[in-house]
């Protein structure tokens, strides 16, 4: 194919709420997909063409953040560039839910611009996609991550990548019967994670919990707790306090989803107890999802997604 059948094209997303130091790392080597610092990229993007069409105040606002997701990449002039738009704009966006397997944050993206030109003309397509994040407390603040932990986040990247984005025009159906189990609780944990109400995100991560733990709905609150608290906990001790941060989320989720509402005790102390609840789910969620991450053994067993093998693995887990 002749170059000038190709547009050349430059994907540009800031990153919010992210403090680190310079970085310049690969983030997927399939889709030359960059997460950057440099201020010859941003310079780049935003040249007058560009500028003449978004402002100028997307340029300075690039340069007060110097964290951005940057990809350049030849695409046949026929192709539709809204779908493309959209698709790194989704792609971009998994970074925020990598960088929370590491430990929480609010990391988000607001407007992603692409642009594609040849020697006669440019154009640039200018959206945004609902990333707003909040932490486990529904607050968007700046979390900093060392280079060690972005480069942990970055390995979770093609996991998430694949449970979620594996083909270019769209997403996956997290929701269908032919979901596996982490799809599903995927699915969940990522609504959580844009909810900005503790009670809400609360409510979608038992949802999650319960994609990845429950094998039916007798006794529900209680078996859930007790197997959570076996995969996780290393000993008596921790288990015994697992199952007790588990019954006060269920029981938080129980006044949320069941007409009653969050008790007036939970917002004592300025939100002490509520905020607790919040903080244990989010971490007890986060460190299921890292353990299913690190076991092959365990992945395999999700993504086969045979409710029997399931059990069974549980029955024998609690019982051991």
């Amino acid at each position: 194919m002749k170059s000038t059948e190709n547009f050349k094209c430059i994907f540009f997303n800031n990153i919010h709420g992210l403090e680190s130091e310079n970085i310049e790392l690969l983030l997927s080597e399939k889709y030359h997909l960059i997460i950057s610092h440099e201020e010859k990229k941003i310079n780049k993007f935003f040249n007058p063409h560009v500028i003449n069409i978004v402002g100028r105040a997307q340029l300075e606002l690039g340069l007060s953040l110097k964290k951005f997701v940057w990809t350049e990449f030849d695409y046949p002039k026929e192709e539709n560039y809204e779908l493309i738009h959209a698709w790194f704009l989704r792609t971009s966006t998994i970074i925020s839910n990598a960088f929370w397997i590491v430990k929480d944050n609010s990391i988000r993206f607001n407007t992603g611009h692409l642009s594609y030109f040849d020697d006669k003309s440019i154009t640039v397509k200018s959206n945004t996609t609902h990333s707003q994040y909040s932490n486990c407390l529904g607050k968007k603040n700046i979390t900093n991550f060392n280079n060690n932990e972005i480069i942990e986040a970055l390995n979770y990247f093609d996991f998430l990548f694949g449970i979620t984005l594996n083909k270019e025009n769209g997403e996956l159906d997290h929701t269908s019967a032919e979901a596996n189990r982490i799809n599903r609780a995927y699915y969940y944990i990522d609504l959580a994670r844009k909810s900005y109400d503790i009670g809400t995100k609360v409510s979608l991560h038992c949802s999650a919990f319960e994609c990845l733990f429950s094998v039916d709905n007798i006794e529900l609150s209680h078996r859930l707790s007790e197997t959570v608290a076996y995969f996780l906990g290393e000993n008596f001790e921790r288990r015994k306090e697992i199952y007790k941060q588990m019954k006060e989320i269920y029981g938080l989720r129980s006044t949320v989803t069941h007409g009653s509402g969050i008790k007036k005790e939970l917002f004592k102390n300025n939100e002490e107890n509520l905020n607790r609840i919040g903080i244990n789910c989010d971490s007890l969620m986060r460190n299921c999802i890292r353990k299913i991450i690190a076991n092959e053994n365990l992945k395999k067993l999700y993504f086969e997604n045979n409710t029997e093998n399931i059990r069974v693995y549980f029955i024998d887990l609690v019982l051991s």
